[in-house]
């Protein structure tokens, strides 16, 4: 969400966005791994909640601009649209089973690449 943020206002004001450098589900990061606490999914889910309210008023404020052609890259309209798709998809994958105990002293495939 912090790319498209970029993207939407950078298209605002006429510049050019950094490089995607994202990886995205193609590879496990080390810190995919590390703990994750329901106190920690409290507070990302706070923060998303309100980066998500940014970008809504932000795309509000441009909805004239939604279709204005942007070259190479996506519309105002086409990354909104690619934001709301993302999210449907995300939010409607099951909740994944959690490993406790002995299984998850047993697991030494750390590198495998876990669906969600």
């Amino acid at each position: 969400m912090i790319d498209h943020l970029t993207q939407i206002e950078c298209r605002a004001v006429g510049e050019t966005p950094p490089p995607d450098t994202w990886h995205g589900r193609a590879m496990t990061m080390e810190s995919d791994w590390a703990r994750f606490t329901e106190q920690d999914l409290d507070e990302a889910t706070a923060r998303l909640r309100r980066l998500a309210q940014v970008i809504a008023i932000r795309l509000r404020a441009l909805s004239r601009n939604w279709d204005t052609d942007a070259g190479e890259e996506w519309t105002i309209r086409a990354i909104a649209m690619h934001i709301v798709e993302a999210t449907d998809s995300y939010s409607s994958r099951p909740m994944p089973t959690p490993v406790v105990g002995r299984q998850a002293e047993q697991r030494t495939d750390r590198n495998a690449i876990l669906s969600p």
